[in-house]
């Protein structure tokens, strides 16, 4: 590998120069007339030396073969071009195990959003962005400068200029950077100045892993290279710049569409005031200006709508005609308040759920936390006391639900009752 060519201006030179000195000149004066000529470049139009010299050719024409070019890294040499050709496409088709074509046709990709990439952090990938630096890293890491080894983990590839010794490019996002101090870590720089980069979207999506911890640097000499796009402007210093007018390169950086992971779904429990299956004539609301003093005693449920009903809805029996009652006897309203007042029959099992109102009746105000206990736990069954705390709130909607259910239905059947009673007590009303 010749370092010299390791930079882009130094192998688009060559496409200028070689032309000059491929071809032997005569001594005699009209030799010397030709010098004076200007000097031939690349014969043709397209593909053309910027895209050959981007990715890693360097023009060595022949007699025979005068569009010849060879790779500087593993001196592959191809001619022969034709105008539809991508020079780092045919360079990884003829010389698949060149890092440099490799990295050259992961740039190219840049900005298209079919693109399917490999694992970058894969032995191939690494290996393919360590070829790069070869021998040629001038930087001193037993001082303390970042290694070949930390910029290829960390998603570089040597790419140099004449003012930059120590230039690296990423080739999925195109960020250069240059001028590495001691103690820099080239992940976090890389990290910081482009965190959506497809490089750590990839081993992401290949390789989770826990987030890098941060770290202080030790300068704030860093500086982001001029040439961190393919479509960044010239730069000042036009040795930085890697403008490139080929057409086959597209000036379009933007990353492909990332994908990310479906979010992890949590366990929730829908809140309803009332569940929406209670039985026909069930009213869902008490009307305004109707105390329940019932309902006061009992939680409500928050259960979700789908449970088993509970008891079945009880006909009460037919009253009897009115030809049946004296005219004398007059009809009294019943005190639907006392029907609830005692709470007794609640005692017991519907659907397999334990209905004690006990447990409701304890005054936590007027307790301290250790008495309050006390009653709690004795009051619970041995298989409550093995519940987990999911399976007793759960127990618990379940048994408040049956209880409300339970005054609900009490409720009806007592209006049921007084308006068969009213009906009745109507109907024995003589008319005139």
């Amino acid at each position: 590998m010749d370092a010299s060519l390791a930079s882009f201006h130094a192998r688009l030179a060559t496409f200028e120069e070689a032309a000059a000195t491929s071809k032997g000149r005569r001594t005699s004066s009209r030799g010397k007339k030709a010098v004076a000529k200007p000097k031939a470049s690349w014969p043709l139009e397209a593909p053309s030396a910027q895209d050959l010299a981007y990715a890693g050719f360097v023009w060595k024409p022949t007699s025979t073969s005068p569009d010849n070019v060879q790779c500087f890294s593993c001196e592959c040499q191809l001619d022969g071009w034709e105008e539809a050709d991508i020079p780092a496409f045919e360079h990884a088709t003829h010389s698949p195990s060149c890092g440099f074509a490799i990295i050259a046709c992961i740039r190219l990709r840049a900005g298209d959003p079919g693109r399917t990439e490999d694992d970058p952090t894969s032995e191939a990938m690494v290996a393919a962005r360590r070829s790069t630096f070869g021998d040629m890293w001038p930087l001193d890491v037993s001082a303390g400068y970042p290694s070949v080894d930390q910029m290829v983990a960390a998603g570089w590839f040597y790419d140099p200029s004449t003012d930059t010794p120590d230039g690296v490019t990423c080739p999925y996002c195109s960020l250069a950077l240059d001028a590495w101090d001691i103690g820099d870590d080239p992940m976090q720089e890389h990290r910081r100045r482009s965190p959506d980069c497809l490089f750590f979207t990839l081993s992401e999506l290949y390789k989770p892993a826990p987030a890098p911890k941060k770290t202080k640097r030790t300068s704030k000499a860093k500086r982001t290279s001029t040439r961190s796009s393919i479509a960044s402007t010239a730069s000042k210093r036009a040795t930085r710049s890697k403008k490139r007018t080929s057409e086959a390169v597209e000036d379009n950086t933007e990353l492909s569409e990332i994908i990310q992971p479906a979010p992890k779904r949590i366990r929730s429990a829908s809140i309803e005031s009332f569940p929406s299956d209670l039985p026909v004539g069930t009213p869902k609301k008490t009307p305004n200006g109707i105390t329940d003093t019932v309902m006061d005693d009992f939680d409500m449920s928050s259960l979700p709508a789908d449970l088993a009903v509970g008891t079945p809805k009880r006909t009460p029996p037919m009253m009897s005609e009115a030809d049946d009652i004296p005219e004398s006897i007059g009809w009294k309203p019943a005190d639907i308040d006392a029907v609830f007042t005692s709470q007794d029959d609640t005692h017991g099992f519907m659907n397999d759920i334990l209905i004690d109102a006990g447990l409701d009746n304890v005054q936590a105000s007027d307790l301290t936390p250790e008495r309050l206990y006390e009653l709690v736990m004795d009051g619970l069954t041995d298989q409550e006391k093995r519940m987990t705390i999911e399976q007793w709130v759960l127990h618990n909607a379940k048994r408040g639900e049956e209880k409300l259910r339970t005054a609900c239905e009490q409720q009806i059947l007592a209006f049921e009752a007084e308006g068969h009673r009213a009906m009745a007590v109507l109907e024995g009303i003589p008319t005139v």
